[in-house]
């Protein structure tokens, strides 16, 4: 664990001015934005139904950005944290130093989890934000009450558990193929087929689905605990033989 803790302060120094910590804090206005746009627009159309606005938002915001935008997110931020060390050949120099290899791959993994625990309290910020821009600008709304703010908060952190999975199979991804293009190709093509596939049964157990899965499930009232369970628990599976096939290996 000291070894863990050591490599999690030096992922903290490589991250601290990269791209992927900056886009941890910014990449969730796209989405936000665009539902800040149409509910200004066509506000009453879905509001005038809803039994709270606040939450109706909260979670259409957190779906849509569960299904449109996380597993390519995840996609992006976990190529970028290999990147840091691809760039740079600078696994030989890593694998000299006094740690673990295992320790290595575990602290690519949980700088992984922390910036898209990041990204999600972000979107839970955003959200709070255009929602009180929208009670300023379309009072009619319903957005002058107080915000539910833990139930939006825990919409959050449950697509954030039900994104462990895609987290641990898209960190081995980056990591073990050192050109960009392979991992962004691999998530790119897994989100796309995600889309084809939703309506079907197969997408209750295909990992880019999971996150908006089960919000929607949430959102509808059906059970989840299955998909919530291949979303998190489930996610050990990948961790440890992406960490067994990084040990094993003699040369990035």
């Amino acid at each position: 664990m000291k070894q863990i803790g050591r490599l999690l302060r030096a992922e903290h120094l490589k991250l601290k001015r990269s791209l992927a910590l900056w886009l941890a804090a910014v990449a969730q206005l796209v989405v936000v934005v665009i539902q800040f746009v149409i509910v200004l627009d066509r506000g009453s159309t879905f509001l005038d139904s809803a039994d709270s606005p606040w939450l109706w938002y909260g979670r259409q915001t957190i779906i849509f950005w569960s299904f449109l935008m996380l597993p390519l997110f995840i996609t992006l931020e976990t190529a970028l944290i290999a990147g840091l060390e691809h760039s740079g050949n600078n696994w030989k120099h890593l694998f000299v130093q006094p740690v673990s290899r295992g320790a290595i791959y575990a602290g690519k993994l949980a700088s992984g989890m922390v910036l898209i625990a990041i990204s999600q309290v972000f979107l839970f910020l955003y959200i709070l934000l255009s929602g009180w821009l929208l009670g300023l600008l379309k009072p009619d709304v319903g957005f002058k009450t107080a915000a539910p703010a833990g139930e939006i908060l825990g919409c959050a952190g449950i697509a954030y558990l039900g994104s462990w999975l895609l987290i641990c199979l898209h960190t081995y991804v980056g990591v073990r193929w050192k050109n960009f293009v392979v991992a962004m190709g691999f998530g790119i093509a897994m989100t796309v087929a995600g889309f084809l596939i939703l309506n079907s049964r197969l997408a209750n157990f295909y990992p880019w689905a999971l996150p908006g899965l089960i919000l929607n499930k949430i959102k509808t009232g059906e059970p989840f605990l299955l998909q919530l369970l291949l979303g998190a628990p489930a996610a050990v599976i990948p961790a440890l033989l992406g960490a067994w096939d990084f040990v094993r290996r003699d040369v990035m």
